[in-house]
């Protein structure tokens, strides 16, 4: 029932995230980002921005607290902005979430990222509705080295599948954990 698109709408050059209905009026469009700090800006690439299945919320990357640190929010698509929440616990500095995935039930929104450790892609797991302190690191401990490289939900939303080099240098190897966590039960 609504279109979620960026836009450098409203301040030349600093792309922002609306919604407006299907059918219009263009008179009735939603910013849905909160404030962005100067020199940041949304992450407008393919697979930045994502309806959930459930067309209730928009999850999307953007620098809106520091410059050059992308990280995960999820607002109503409807809005309003100031319902937007990060999902993400606090990042390492220019540092940013590099993929996220939002579970089929659209319950949880599951993301990979330096937020830990600078260099180090690590898996996490939060409420799409957030707030971030309920979020759930998903992999074990990395060797020295390591990092996730890619994963998926299952279609039960059950279970993520993630692809890592978790347990030996220069060994990618695939593993599960369940959606919610803990990771040591992966």
């Amino acid at each position: 029932s609504r279109v979620v698109y960026h836009a450098d709408q409203d301040t030349e050059g600093l792309n922002e995230l609306y919604s407006v209905p299907v059918e219009g009026p263009a008179s009735e469009v939603i910013k849905l980002n909160p404030p962005i700090v100067n020199g940041g800006g949304l992450f407008v690439i393919y697979g930045a921005m994502e309806i959930s299945p459930d067309s209730e919320h928009v999850v999307y990357r953007a620098a809106l607290d520091t410059p050059g640190t992308f990280e995960i929010y999820s607002v109503p698509i409807a809005g309003p902005s100031t319902a937007t929440v990060k999902l993400n616990g606090v990042m390492v500095p220019d540092e940013q979430i590099s993929q996220f995935q939002i579970s089929p039930d659209s319950s949880r929104v599951v993301y990979s990222g330096a937020q830990l450790q600078e260099n180090v892609i690590e898996l996490f797991s939060a409420p799409i509705a957030g707030p971030a302190s309920s979020g759930v690191k998903l992999n074990q401990t990395l060797i020295s080295g390591g990092q996730v490289s890619s994963f998926k939900i299952s279609p039960d939303d059950e279970w993520v599948v993630y692809f890592a080099t978790q347990d030996q240098v220069g060994r990618h190897e695939l593993y599960s954990v369940p959606i919610a966590g803990p990771a040591a039960q992966g």
